[in-house]
């Protein structure tokens, strides 16, 4: 039984030191092997843009108010088209109504309804909506208080629809890219 019990041991310890070795073995090949990725970046001009032209308007009658609401909403898209956009990439929004008597959180309430509103461009004319976004003064001399606290709400969105034309040139570059840093790394 003595030596069963000691061949059993060294024939254990055999198999575990062949195991440690197959394992560091196989552990080191792993510094043999490196994945690298390619990056490429290119900025390009927006080729659409949609821009919210939102206001507020307090008002004590709710008939009143929806006929200022539609006037300014007239003003705009006059204002709009002088500037050369067409009806196609003017959408007018559905007015957003607030019951200043029903909010409990409203201490002041200077107007029974609070209407957000306004009028929506949707266009490829990405040039001209940044420079009317800094003209914005000409509404507000015609009495629409355009631009309000909450533009988080209402953000100007600017979008690439052409991804697809540059992508293929731009994953050649990533991945000539990804060779260089790959040859450089195994060269060091």
């Amino acid at each position: 039984n003595k030596y069963f019990s000691g061949a059993a041991f060294i024939l254990g310890m055999i198999i575990l030191g062949i195991s440690l070795y197959a394992t560091v073995s196989n552990f080191k090949s792993y510094d043999r092997w490196v994945t690298v990725k390619g990056l490429c970046e290119k900025e390009v001009m927006a080729d659409k843009v949609i821009w919210p032209i939102v206001y507020k308007q307090g008002g004590n009658e709710l008939g009143k108010l929806y006929n200022t609401v539609q006037d300014m909403n007239n003003t705009i898209i006059e204002f709009l088209h002088d500037e050369g956009f067409t009806d196609d990439e003017i959408t007018v929004n559905s007015p957003s109504i607030l019951d200043t008597r029903t909010n409990l959180y409203n201490d002041r309430k200077d107007y029974n309804y609070i209407v957000t509103a306004g009028v929506t461009v949707c266009s490829e004319k990405v040039e001209l909506v940044v420079k009317l976004k800094t003209e914005q003064a000409k509404l507000y001399e015609k009495g629409i208080p355009v631009g309000m606290e909450d533009n988080w709400a209402h953000p100007t969105i600017y979008s690439f629809t052409g991804l697809n034309e540059v992508k293929p040139v731009m994953i050649e570059e990533a991945t000539v890219n990804a060779r260089q840093a790959a040859e450089k790394f195994a060269k060091d």
